[in-house]
């Protein structure tokens, strides 16, 4: 399936990772507790956003977008919770800022895209080679998620285990 083939084109090594942020000597949270973050479920969800930011770090290090010079699927899927979740809310945004300046950039670039800027910009005619990283978060963390989720609204579910980072949530609907 799609993990594999990004396994063996990228060479992804499989490994689970927790840290922390840390300012003044506390833990400083990154997620909103309502949007399914918990005590149980945060080191998870703050590790995919770390490990998230550093990757579209590196890849924002060569280009202004994901895939090339203008925006793409790629942007807009990944933006709708880098600005939701993390460019709007205080804690993760400073985050952000100071880890990954290139990420907050993007978000700004994205934010005031119009489509008459993008007129000459070339079409991606591939894909680039830098999304190894990326693309392992999104099938080691969020595709497994995505389909658990579903599985449990299938079944009436009001909850859903989600085992590739051991966490479980109410089931959602609108993911």
């Amino acid at each position: 399936g799609l993990r594999q083939e990004v396994d063996r084109r990228f060479g992804v090594e499989r490994r689970s990772k927790r840290r922390a942020v840390v300012k003044r000597g506390a833990a400083v949270p990154l997620a909103v507790p309502g949007d399914g973050v918990d005590a149980a479920t945060r080191g998870a969800v703050e590790a995919t956003y770390l490990d998230t930011i550093d990757a579209l770090e590196k890849i924002f290090e060569w280009r202004p977008y994901v895939l090339g010079e203008r925006p793409a699927e790629a942007d807009f899927g990944l933006f709708g919770s880098m600005f939701r979740h993390f460019a709007s809310d205080p804690a993760p945004a400073r985050v952000m800022r100071a880890r990954a300046p290139g990420v907050y950039e993007w978000v700004a670039r994205l934010w005031n895209a119009r489509p008459a800027r993008f007129a000459g910009a070339p079409l991606p005619d591939a894909i680039p080679d830098d999304l190894g990283a990326l693309l392992a978060i999104v099938t080691q963390a969020y595709l497994p998620y995505l389909e658990a989720n579903a599985q449990a609204l299938a079944q009436s579910g009001k909850r859903v285990r989600y085992e590739a980072l051991a966490w479980e949530r109410h089931a959602n609907d609108h993911r």
